[in-house]
């Protein structure tokens, strides 16, 4: 963790969107679907901090590393057919946290030389919630093969959590937050009773996490520090849909989503009421996402 002789550190990547979107996109659809499904996503996250706000002394004075975060959960959907060409849809995930490492460097000089502190921690307890609206229109070409294209935005909510064996009292955690504003194009292929569909969103996003941080004592509670940046987020993926009855799906999808922020802000509050700023190099998060579930039209 950011040593205890500079001011505390500590970003987050990822982004991303943990986004679970299940509706299946036929012409056969009613006009509205709900759709259920069982979700697990892995994940890893990192951030750093520079010692001053110009990004210098050093230029990476503390950096946080969470590696293979697994979660399992849940994802709720709703597709209402507003018309023939126009779609609204809406999802709602939450997820648990299995397990994940975290580490935690501080360096004294430039370029990640010098380490001055490191040390390891779990990742355990954590939660992911995930809100995701988006407004599709269609473009029918033949029966099988039609194009959405659309608009949609997403909320985001991740905690990491830091935990160690070896100090029971340590309960430090990272929330990790975006929200996220773009556009989508997605293309749909039926075949038989199935439907494939392949998509790509493009957003823009906006970074806005803080940290828990008992690890540090002269730290101020609950609310440590806090990070600012602006971002993107490139998600891309696969959903199936095949039919097992006149009207109800088993669905099958896979996202991959990255986030990555520009250079941000870090406020500290320490408990003394003095605050310090400095430079946040970034957060960079990285997540597949799988789920398996049914989808019953209405």
């Amino acid at each position: 963790m950011r040593s205890k002789s500079k001011c505390a550190t500590i970003p987050i990547v990822i982004t991303s969107i943990l986004s679970s979107i299940n509706p299946l996109f036929s012409q056969n659809l009613g006009k509205l679907t709900a759709s259920v499904s069982g979700a697990s996503a892995v994940n890893n996250m990192r951030w750093s901090i520079a010692g001053d706000i110009n990004g210098e002394e050093p230029n990476i004075l503390s950096e946080l590393d969470y590696r293979n975060n697994i979660s399992i959960g849940t994802s709720l959907g709703l597709h209402y057919e507003i018309q023939k060409y126009l779609k609204l849809y809406a999802s709602y995930t939450f997820l648990n946290t299995l397990s994940g490492e975290v580490t935690d460097t501080d360096y004294a000089s430039d370029n990640r030389s010098e380490p001055t502190y490191f040390a390891k921690f779990n990742n355990k307890g954590g939660t992911i919630n995930t809100f995701y609206v988006n407004i599709l229109s269609s473009i029918y070409i033949d029966k099988k093969y039609i194009f959405n294209i659309g608009t949609h935005s997403f909320i985001y909510n991740q905690r990491f959590r830091m935990l160690s064996p070896k100090d029971p009292l340590l309960n430090s955690s990272y929330v990790y937050r975006t929200r996220g504003l773009g556009f989508n194009i997605s293309r749909q292929i039926g075949y038989y009773n199935m439907i494939f569909e392949p998509y790509i969103l493009l957003s823009s996003i906006r970074y806005s996490s803080y940290g828990t941080w008992n690890l540090i004592e002269d730290l101020e509670q609950p609310k440590s520090f806090v990070h600012k940046a602006r971002g993107e987020n490139i998600s891309y993926g696969l959903k199936t849909n095949k039919r097992i009855g006149e009207s109800l799906e088993i669905c099958l999808n896979f996202f991959h989503i990255k986030e990555r922020t520009h250079h941000g802000l870090d406020k500290v509050f320490f408990k003394n009421r003095t605050q310090y700023v400095t430079r946040l190099n970034g957060a960079v998060m990285r997540t597949n996402v799988l789920e398996v579930g049914l989808v019953k039209n209405f």
